[in-house]
């Protein structure tokens, strides 16, 4: 960007003469009675402001701007580097009133421009008043990324690189919202920024109820896939603690958190929850079961919770108090579906069985009905808590986000279905910042939090939000919900998605700014994040399979022979 002022004087005296040429032209036409011209009435009014504003100001001033862009292609494609150039072209046409010149055979003079000199070449400028002069800047950039962290996306305009860290020292947590519309490019999205932060060192898991995620794990070494609700499948036990004689006041809370998932009650506004005396003897029979184990050595579980809740039934009816007893034991029979061989087990009465150091834990949860859906995935949020704290010790050297921890929660309105467990997702939220956890909640629309109040606390406490293509709709609730101006909602119910080439997509990241990004894929980072099911994820298992299940074979062999918008 170039700024040149020029004199004043003479910039004065030729405004002046301006102004004196456009008023005797407009007072002759209403001598001749003839119809206004608004075009020349709002000349004539531009003209008279620009003349106060110099004859009254002596800071005031005209300035020659000329901004120059360098395009460059990596490979010397000239007709992409074209292409870019009409899109940047247009963008500009769209949001601003300048234009962008492209002439042509002009490179070989164009190009010092872009020397730190101050040079201007081509002699192609704008005159701006003192004004007007720093909004110039916004014509050529919309930065709303952080200074540093994973590349996401390209500004539109301006198409700088604007990048994406949840611990930015200036976001007050580590929690980031994204909605969109199915095949908007969520789940892809999704899959390149966890591929980059995996690439430089984080760790973590992905509640993953479709399947989208399996194949990024096939990519890393150590990776596993748990299939909870399955035969043999591996199992989380809530009840771990590191020692059972010392009961955190977090691990309780939780506990009775849980326990609203089994035993909760519909309640008069529609939520499900523990009642007051229902919390209470959990509370008791919660301590005894740890106290006990403290005496026996046995591992704390949900059967013993159970056997528990019997003997204090038992230990009612003895007391005459057969009220409580039949309330504790119909409290105990309500436990049977979750210990043993019940349906429910393996989210409470199984010994975890998840390795604690794999990079990357996907938690299919696809075989888990719609009624355990909120309690598992509260039970892997909890795990992956609590992994966060040996991540963070032991794994603080393996590059930029070595130590931390991340995990995604698709469909994250489930776990808000209960006011006691959301209001404990909610405290983990606000914990992340000590616990190292970036928490990525996923949703087709914004509106699914904010029909709970403790989601709609979750989506205010956030500090990025990334919206891709909206469901109709949708828009309005974010603009409610984020205080967006009419022309930001209006950017986002025109977000576009083109399959094999970029997603729109507009992100709020917390003091960096707003702004309308453009993401995209180098061929290899496309075939290993899509999740497109009637093109892509078949032909990339069919090449998989002719190169003897390496994963990274196909995704090389992809790349090379089949262009992305091949899926289009």
């Amino acid at each position: 960007m170039r700024w040149q002022a020029g004199r004043r004087a003479s910039e004065r005296q030729r405004a002046r003469q301006r102004y004196r040429r456009i008023w005797g032209v407009q007072r002759a036409r209403e001598m001749r009675l003839r119809a206004p011209d608004p075009e020349a009435n709002e000349r004539e009014h531009e003209a008279a402001q620009l003349n106060a504003e110099l004859t009254a100001s002596a800071g005031a001033g005209v300035y020659d701007i000329s901004i120059t862009l360098a395009l460059q292609h990596p490979e010397g494609n000239a007709s992409e580097l074209i292409r870019h150039a009409n899109e940047l072209e247009r963008d500009l046409l769209a949001r601003t009133d300048a234009r962008l010149h492209l002439p042509s055979f002009a490179q070989l003079h164009a190009w010092r421009a872009t020397w730190p000199l101050g040079v201007d070449p081509l002699g192609i400028a704008r005159k701006y008043v003192t004004s007007n002069l720093a909004d110039t800047t916004p014509l050529v950039a919309a930065r709303c990324g952080s200074p540093s962290g994973i590349p996401l996306g390209w500004a539109r305009p301006g198409r700088t690189l604007e990048r994406l860290d949840a611990f930015d020292p200036a976001h007050e947590n580590h929690l980031m919202v994204i909605a969109g519309k199915s095949g908007g490019g969520k789940t892809m999205t999704t899959n390149l920024i966890l591929a980059r932060i995996l690439a430089q060192g984080a760790q973590g898991g992905v509640i993953d109820r479709a399947g989208h995620y399996e194949f990024l794990a096939a990519l890393i070494p150590d990776a596993v896939v748990v299939n909870l609700a399955t035969s043999g499948g591996q199992a989380i036990n809530p009840w771990d603690v590191a020692d059972v004689c010392k009961l955190p006041p977090e691990k309780l809370e939780y506990l009775l958190a849980l326990h609203s998932f089994f035993l909760g009650r519909p309640q008069p506004d529609g939520t499900y929850d523990l009642e007051p005396r229902d919390h209470s003897q959990l509370s008791l029979a919660i301590r005894a079961v740890y106290r006990r184990c403290g005496l026996t050595g046995e591992a704390p579980r949900e059967v013993l919770l159970q056997e528990e809740l019997y003997r204090r039934g038992e230990q009612a009816r003895c007391d005459a108090n057969v009220e409580m007893a039949s309330h504790l034991a119909q409290l105990a029979e309500g436990l049977h579906d979750y210990v043993s061989d019940g349906a429910g087990a393996y989210l409470a009465d199984q010994p975890t069985s998840i390795p604690v150091d794999s990079p990357l834990v996907i938690f299919d949860t696809r075989e888990v009905g719609d009624a355990r859906a909120g309690a598992a995935m509260f039970a892997i949020v909890e795990h992956l808590a609590r992994r966060s704290q040996h991540t963070r010790q032991a794994h603080a050297h393996r590059g930029p986000w070595g130590g931390r921890t991340f995990l995604v929660v698709d469909e994250g309105w489930k776990m808000l279905e209960r006011r006691s467990t959301g209001r404990w997702i909610n405290e983990q939220a606000r914990r992340s910042r000590h616990h190292r956890l970036f928490l990525i909640a996923i949703s087709q629309k914004l509106g699914d939090f904010l029909q709970h109040p403790e989601g709609e606390a979750l989506v205010s406490q956030s500090s990025i939000q990334l919206f891709l293509k909206q469901l109709d709709g949708g828009v309005s609730d974010i603009q409610h919900a984020l205080g967006l101006t009419d022309e930001e909602a209006q950017t986002i119910s025109q977000l576009r998605t083109v399959k094999g080439e970029y997603a729109e997509a507009f992100l709020c990241n917390g003091r960096r700014g707003r702004g309308l990004i453009e993401i995209r894929a180098g061929a290899g980072e496309y075939w290993l994040a899509t999740s497109e099911p009637d093109h892509d994820q078949p032909l990339r298992q069919q090449v998989q399979e002719e190169l003897g299940g390496d994963p990274w074979a196909a995704v090389e062999q992809l790349a090379t022979h089949h262009h992305p918008r091949s899926a289009t």
